[in-house]
């Protein structure tokens, strides 16, 4: 039996392409539309824009499926009634299994966790300042999970080098919402472009 999972390992490891490992680095943008509702009447979200930056790292496993995995610092950005705007800083963590069935293209589905980090800065609506507010006294929740479809696009500069445009959408599991009567859901629609080396 030993000797079976040897011979396994050793020919999954054999039959990795030579180009196994992709490490991007990428900047882009982040339209987050929450959806949600008090006591069942709709709140009125509207999406607001914030940058982001990050790396992902691809696991190639054969001529078709990556395994893609990484670290997003991408602040979320909306507006709702009260507020002109609301921006939740978080970092997130996707793990997406990609379908690459040519060489400049692939689809993935997958999930995501994101951590808030800091406190909400919000501004009031008819105000142009600014206010950081803790998670807790928003009734917000710091975490949310959700899932993340996704679509790619590689330019190759170099045999080992390619630009890369990735269109994701990301729907939200969770209600980060901390007040019983409120449900809030984000939604996100994220450009991200950056650098791919693949070794």
């Amino acid at each position: 039996m030993k000797k079976f999972w040897i011979v396994l390992i050793f020919s999954l490891v054999l039959s990795l392409p030579a180009k196994a490992l992709d490490l991007s680095v990428v900047g882009g943008l982040g339209f987050t539309k929450p959806s949600g509702d008090i006591s069942g009447t709709p709140i009125v979200f509207s999406s607001n824009t914030a940058f982001g930056v990050g790396g992902l790292l691809g696991f190639t496993a054969n001529w078709l499926l990556t395994f893609e995995t990484g670290l997003l610092y991408m602040p979320r950005k909306f507006a709702q009634p009260s507020f002109s705007d609301v921006t939740l800083t978080t970092l997130q963590f996707p793990l997406i299994l990609r379908f690459q069935f040519v060489p400049f293209f692939s689809v993935g589905v997958g999930g995501y966790f994101a951590q808030g980090i800091g406190n909400v800065s919000t501004t009031a609506t008819g105000s142009s300042t600014s206010t950081d507010v803790d998670y807790a006294t928003f009734n917000l929740s710091k975490s949310d999970i959700g899932l993340i479809g996704s679509a790619a696009l590689y330019l190759p500069v170099l045999p080992t080098m390619s630009l890369l445009a990735d269109f994701r959408y990301l729907l939200g599991l969770k209600n980060i919402s901390l007040a019983s009567t409120t449900t809030i859901r984000l939604r996100e629609f994220q450009i991200l472009f950056g650098l791919r080396l693949s070794y």
